[in-house]
Order: structure tokens, then C-alpha cells, then sequence
């Protein structure tokens, strides 16, 4: 399939997609991933940022929101599924046994 995009994008007309990448372009006219960086509350983007610094680009970060609930309870064993309180950092650290992890 890579090796058929190319081909794929070079046959593709330029009036096919040109409205396409102006809908991109406000998209990204709106800078819409800037945030307050003199803000006295500390940012999400903040954190994910210094995070990011610190391992060099090595890091997972989880959150408990969407299906990653469903997901460790299909993957865990039925009596670790069952453990109230079970957080994605101790999800994360049992997925990852053999990288540092930090919560």
C-alpha cells in the first residue's frame, strides 16, 4: 500500500484536493494547540511538554477517559479487572513491565 500511495498522489489532479488543503491551511491558521504559556495555573500542554523534554520523546502518557477502561478489563485477568480503582499508570507500568514508568 506505501509503495502504491506515491503513485496514487501523483496521478491525483491538483483541482481534486486544492479545497481540501485550503480547509487545512485555516485549520492551521488558527493555531488552535497554542495555549497560555504565562498562565500562574500549570497547563495540560504544560505538563505533556516538560514530559516530552525530560525522556527525550520516550514516554507514554495515558489518561482515563474514552475506552481504556473496556480495553484493561479485556485485557487483564478477570480478578485484576475486578480491583476497583485500577489507573491507567498501573495499567501502563503492568503493559510495560520492563520500561520506567512515572506516575
Amino acid at each position: 500500500m506505501l509503495e502504491l500511495l506515491p503513485q496514487e498522489v501523483a496521478q491525483q489532479p491538483l483541482d481534486d484536493i486544492r479545497d481540501w488543503w485550503q480547509h487545512i491551511e485555516r485549520w492551521r491558521a488558527r493555531q488552535c494547540l497554542k495555549y497560555d504559556t504565562q498562565s500562574e495555573s500549570i497547563k495540560p500542554q504544560a505538563v505533556i511538554e516538560a514530559i516530552w523534554r525530560l525522556t527525550k520523546g520516550d514516554a507514554y502518557v495515558t489518561s482515563d477517559v474514552g475506552p481504556a477502561p473496556d480495553v484493561r478489563r479485556a485485557l487483564l485477568p478477570p480478578l485484576i479487572s475486578r480491583v476497583a480503582g485500577l489507573t491507567p499508570a498501573v495499567s501502563a507500568r503492568w503493559a510495560l513491565a520492563c520500561q520506567r514508568l512515572w506516575a
